[in-house]
C-alpha cells in the first residue's frame, strides 16, 4: 500500500510518498495515487526534515530503496557521498564513476532523483560551481546550499532563522 502526505517546509509545499517500508518520493506536486495518511516512514521522514532544515541533522536515517537504471542508481549512490555543507560537479561526478564525458547524464540521474534532500543532488553544481537544475526549483536548491554553509548554527525545534 502506498500512503503520502503534506510538508510544509521552509522551501514550499512538499508532498511525501511512502510504502509501508520505505520512503518512495518528495515532490512538490500532490500525489493522488495513494491513501492520504501518514504511516511510520512519513512521519520519521517529517521529523528527520524538520531536523535538517533547523541544523539538527546532517544525514537521513528513513530507509528508501533506490528505483531506476543501474546508472542512476550509480550517481545516486555517489550523491550520498557528498558530505553535509560540501559540493561536487556533474564531471566530478562523472569522473569519479569512470567516463568524465557522462555528466549530462549525471545531470539527468540528479533530475531523476525521487527523494531530493534525502539524496543530497543540490549539493551536484554544474561547471566553475555553477547552479543548474533542480526538482524542488533553483531557489530551494540555494536555500538548501547556504543552509548548509550555517556550519555550527543550531536552531530549536520551532525557531526560524
Amino acid at each position: 500500500m502506498l500512503y503520502y502526505s503534506s510538508y510544509n517546509s521552509p522551501i514550499g509545499l512538499l508532498f511525501i510518498l511512502a510504502s509501508d517500508k520505505y520512503l518512495k518520493k518528495i515532490t512538490p506536486f500532490p500525489v493522488f495515487c495513494a491513501t492520504k495518511k501518514e504511516n511510520e516512514i512519513i512521519y520519521k521522514t517529517k521529523k528527520e526534515l524538520d531536523e535538517y532544515f533547523f541544523n539538527k541533522r546532517t544525514s537521513f536515517t528513513v530507509p528508501f530503496q533506490l528505483e531506476g537504471p543501474a546508472f542512476y542508481k550509480k550517481v545516486w549512490e555517489e550523491l550520498l557521498k557528498i558530505g553535509y555543507g560540501k559540493t561536487k560537479t556533474y564531471g566530478e561526478i562523472a569522473q569519479s564513476l569512470g567516463n568524465k564525458n557522462l555528466s549530462r547524464v549525471v545531470g539527468m540521474a540528479c533530475k531523476n532523483n525521487n527523494i531530493p534532500i534525502i539524496i543530497p543532488c543540490h549539493r551536484c553544481l554544474g561547471k566553475n560551481n555553477s547552479l543548474h537544475g533542480f526538482s524542488l526549483g533553483l531557489d530551494a536548491k540555494r536555500f538548501l546550499l547556504d543552509l548548509e554553509k550555517q556550519e555550527g548554527e543550531r536552531f530549536q525545534i520551532g525557531e526560524r532563522a
